[in-house]
């Protein structure tokens, strides 16, 4: 049969798409669902080869002592990770591309509006370029990719500002500030105020929740805010992606959000992440299935760069952040606690709590 007399890939998907219009709510919530089980199980599957090697390893030393070809790759936890990030990605690859026609699809035909996020895909493909680049671009009727920033009393300005004057520049994308109640939130330094435009009740979906971390007044009465979480899990439900920045993630996982699944959060509140059943996972951001969770504060404008790439393409996301100017380079090299040492990292924390209100 000829090219031209095969349906398309793509005319199948919409037929089929049209023929089940109904059931589009639940195909995207399993979706989600299989992007969250799929990165559970490749950090699974990392622990697992980083334990194989490490007993390979631990029986070589036993067997051949001072045997210097031990330290080689063979037996290392670096030679370990390299067959594991072959495994991940490929699999990524494949959900990443299942997801992302899905996605198209409904969205060419108009079935579950507003559960839809064009730009939910990775860095661009040639083969859909043309298709995920003419849906970012923010033309006149395209719908609005929108972004909720949860505030809370006792939040950390730049773990929600950060990633605002990012995303806010993206073609396409709109950011609405959300509290409990419309009007002035304060910060955990009691001294700033940002405005919350909309109320929990006001906003029913979104395909971006932004979740920030705050002091610990402020962190520990929103994770026992029933309100609130419930609202979380509701817009989780049907987001294309749900994120966090600094303790924002502990938020996330008083709402059941992270059970087995690999996150960041601050520093000092690593060993919290257990409490939530999720596994502490070093990086400025850790991305699994549709979570992201950021480290510290300023990680918040890593996220937010990596999630404008993904809301557009890398194009935009590398103007943006030329836009903001976003090029790191402190004075010092203690913006870790491995770097700073004991010492600093008790003074940090006490500055911390002094300007807390």
């Amino acid at each position: 049969m000829s090219g031209a007399g095969r349906p398309s890939a793509r005319s199948g998907a919409l037929t089929w798409v049209n023929a089940h219009q109904d059931e589009a709510p639940r195909l995207f919530a399993a979706a989600s669902r299989l992007d969250a089980d799929v990165a559970a199980r490749t950090f699974h599957c990392r622990e697992y080869l980083l334990r194989h090697t490490a007993r390979r390893r631990r029986l070589a030393v036993d067997t051949f002592p001072g045997n210097s070809t031990i330290a080689s790759n063979d037996y290392s936890l670096a030679g370990a990770r390299r067959p594991f990030r072959r495994i991940r990605e490929s699999l990524m690859a494949d959900v990443d591309r299942s997801r992302r026609k899905l996605l198209q699809a409904a969205a060419a035909s108009g079935v579950g509006a507003g559960l839809v996020t064009l730009g939910a895909a990775p860095s661009a493909r040639a083969e859909d370029a043309e298709t995920r680049g003419a849906a970012r671009a923010g033309k006149p009727g395209e719908p609005k990719v929108r972004v909720a920033v949860l505030l809370y009393d006792g939040f950390t300005a730049l773990d929600a500002v950060g990633p605002y004057e990012v995303l806010c520049r993206v073609p396409g994308v709109t950011v609405t500030m959300v509290a409990e109640k419309a009007g002035r939130v304060r910060t955990d330094t009691g001294e700033l105020a940002l405005v919350a435009t909309r109320s929990l009740d006001g906003v029913a979906r979104a395909d971006v929740l932004l979740v920030p971390g705050g002091g610990e007044r402020g962190i520990t009465t929103t994770m026992a805010n029933a309100r609130v979480l419930d609202w979380i899990r509701r817009i989780h439900h049907q987001s294309t992606w749900t994120t966090s920045v600094c303790t924002g993630s502990l938020i996330l996982g008083a709402a059941g959000l992270l059970r087995g699944l690999p996150a960041t959060t601050y520093w000092a509140s690593r060993p919290y992440l257990a409490d939530a059943g999720a596994v502490y996972t070093p990086g400025r951001f850790v991305e699994a299935g549709k979570i992201i969770t950021a480290a510290g504060v300023s990680a918040g404008i890593d996220m937010g760069l990596h999630l404008a790439a993904r809301l557009s393409d890398e194009r935009v996301a590398q103007a943006t952040q030329l836009a903001v100017e976003y090029d790191p380079d402190p004075p010092f090299d203690t913006g870790s606690p491995e770097k700073a040492g004991p010492e600093l990292q008790q003074l940090a924390l006490k500055l911390l709590a002094d300007a807390a209100r």
